[in-house]
């Protein structure tokens, strides 16, 4: 089991699966439509405080679950820096003159909403996701394809890891020949490693009069009034300081 799936069944709030999730998703939405040079920072800071200090994650489980998509992030807003023009047949390459500010806006703005999304992976289960979209009359089969995609990719990320790791006990990956040579079979027994537990998976499902509906075991939560006029508290106050 990943550390943040545990974290999000194990965690101090996680009997309040409704409010968490509308502050999550609420604040993804204020993070796409707000000013982020104005309202990130504090939209960070704040998600970073309730996971760790309310629901009580470790703090390196949010940072380090925050890296992942930083990458990636950083990696893409560098093209906001440089400008292509076509002068004749040649193509010119410079320093875009708002690139800076481009750049800054596209990252304040991702790493406030993608804060939102890690608060609400460390904070609700997929389970109890699946639930509350059950309840709020979701399509049946969205919730159906989201679990059975989370169920495989634990599967796929099972036999990744068990397959690394037989590598590594066997100096897979003691030189660089070796680690090229060992990552190219990974990749290739892992495709097909995955396509056989799917299709074992379709025919357990199919054995046991699968309908197209897989029911989870979930206790029920009542909805806390208090929380959500907190919540609407936050969210006004981040509206304001966007409009200050």
């Amino acid at each position: 089991m990943h550390d943040a799936e545990t974290w999000s069944i194990i965690n101090r709030w996680r009997n309040h699966p409704y409010e968490l999730m509308l502050y999550g998703y609420g604040g993804l939405i204020l993070a796409l439509c707000l000013n982020p040079f104005r309202v990130a920072i504090p939209m960070i800071l704040l998600n970073f405080i309730f996971c760790t200090r309310g629901a009580g994650v470790p703090a390196k489980a949010f940072i380090e679950t925050m890296l992942i998509p930083a990458g990636f992030l950083l990696a893409g807003s560098l093209t906001f820096l440089f400008s292509v023009s076509f002068e004749g047949m040649v193509p010119a390459i410079s320093f875009a003159s708002d690139g800076i500010q481009k750049a800054s806006e596209a990252v304040l703005r991702s790493g406030a909403a993608v804060s939102s999304l890690v608060f609400i992976m460390l904070t609700v289960s997929v389970t109890e996701q699946m639930t509350v979209m059950r309840r709020l009359h979701f399509p049946e089969l969205l919730t159906e394809v989201m679990g059975l995609v989370y169920r495989q990719l634990n599967i796929i990320g099972a036999c990744l890891s068990s397959m690394r790791r037989a590598q590594d006990c066997r100096l897979g990956y003691s030189g660089l020949k070796n680690s090229f040579k060992s990552s190219a079979i990974l990749a290739a027994t892992l495709l097909i490693r995955a396509v056989s537990k799917a299709s074992r998976m379709e025919k357990a499902l199919n054995a046991r009069a699968f309908n197209g509906s897989l029911n989870v075991l979930n206790c029920r939560h009542e909805f806390s009034f208090r929380i959500f006029g907190a919540i609407l508290i936050v969210f006004a106050a981040l509206c304001a300081a966007s409009l200050i």
